[in-house]
C-alpha cells in the first residue's frame, strides 16, 4: 500500500498531540482508522514510528527522524498548493478583463 498524504497528515497530528485519540477526534476520523494508518506507515517502513504508552504515545528515534521529513514534506505541499492557487486564481482574473 502506498502512503498518501492524508496519511502523512495524520502521522504528523498523533506525533504533535502525542495521543492516536486526540488525533483522530481532531482529523475526524475513528480511533480504529487512525491505528490503521499509523501501522500502514510502520510496515511501510518495517519498523516501529511511536512507542505506545497508557496516556499516549512517544515517537522512537525512527519516528522522529519520519516526523521531521513529513513536516517539511507538508510545508511544500501546502505552499504548491497555494502558489497554483494563486496562479489560477490570477489567470482567471484574467479572463474577464475587458
Amino acid at each position: 500500500m502506498n502512503i498518501d498524504m492524508g496519511d502523512i497528515k495524520s502521522f504528523v497530528t498523533v506525533a504533535e498531540l502525542k495521543s492516536i485519540t486526540t488525533a483522530a477526534h481532531k482529523l475526524n476520523y475513528l480511533q480504529s482508522n487512525m491505528t490503521a494508518k499509523i501501522k500502514k506507515i510502520e510496515n511501510h517502513y518495517k519498523r516501529q514510528l511511536f512507542i505506545r504508552k497508557p496516556k499516549g504515545v512517544e515517537l522512537t528515534e525512527s519516528g522522529m527522524n519520519l516526523y521531521q521529513q513529513y513536516k517539511k514534506m507538508i510545508f511544500t505541499w501546502e505552499e504548491t498548493e497555494n502558489k497554483i492557487n494563486q496562479q489560477n486564481k490570477f489567470k482567471n482574473l484574467g479572463k474577464y478583463v475587458f
